[in-house]
């Protein structure tokens, strides 16, 4: 995941809420871009959805050898996309980037080696109602199912799927926040929905 909201609760396997991309490609000289399509199967929501924005970032990912965990960094900064296309249960987002080249070994440490990258994502959903705007995020999550989608550098595109995890529908004035570190710094999409996310 990019991100996840501070106040999101209740995490519920109930309710599937996934994405599939059949163009992604990742090159060797840092470029990632691709298709995705996000496909939501829970209950209806009881307001008018306004903007779908999924919002992705590349990050490295080393392994400390002496404890087996995995330190995250970030490769791009956080680079929100509204959708194209979207409707109450689907929306389509293309993603073009570029992402810094990382060294396989990270010096922090004594030496941490580079053991993958990852194309980091969480949907937002925003929603309009006469009480104002209610948010739906969606953290893309796949340490928690067991299929993980995997490609290579420079390979031809194959059909991916993934999951997102679910949580409860919350409005505008409730929001905590969730920050990203990028290249540039700390990113708070609940800012950044504030300023280009117009009623």
């Amino acid at each position: 995941m990019t991100f996840n909201e501070l106040d999101n609760r209740g995490f519920t396997q109930q309710y599937v809420v996934s994405w599939t991309s059949d163009d992604l490609q990742v090159t060797t000289d840092g470029k990632a871009t691709g298709s995705f399509r996000v496909i939501y199967d829970g209950p209806p929501v009881p307001y008018t959805l306004f903007k779908d924005i999924l919002f992705f970032q590349v990050q490295g990912r080393y392994i400390w050898p002496q404890y087996g965990d995995i330190l995250q960094q970030p490769l791009s900064d956080v680079v929100p996309i509204i959708a194209q296309v979207s409707d109450k249960s689907t929306a389509e987002f293309y993603v073009d980037t570029s992402f810094q080249i990382p060294p396989l070994v990270n010096d922090i440490d004594g030496g941490m080696p580079l053991n993958s990258l990852a194309l980091t994502l969480t949907w937002v959903r925003v929603y309009q109602s006469r009480q104002g705007l209610y948010v739906h995020v969606f953290p893309g999550d796949i340490e928690r199912y067991p299929n993980k989608p995997k490609i290579g550098f420079d390979q031809e595109p194959r059909s991916l799927t993934g999951r997102f995890g679910y949580y409860t529908v919350l409005p505008e004035s409730s929001l905590k926040g969730g920050r990203a570190i990028g290249l540039q710094g700390e990113f708070e999409y609940s800012t950044w929905l504030q300023e280009n996310i117009k009623q």
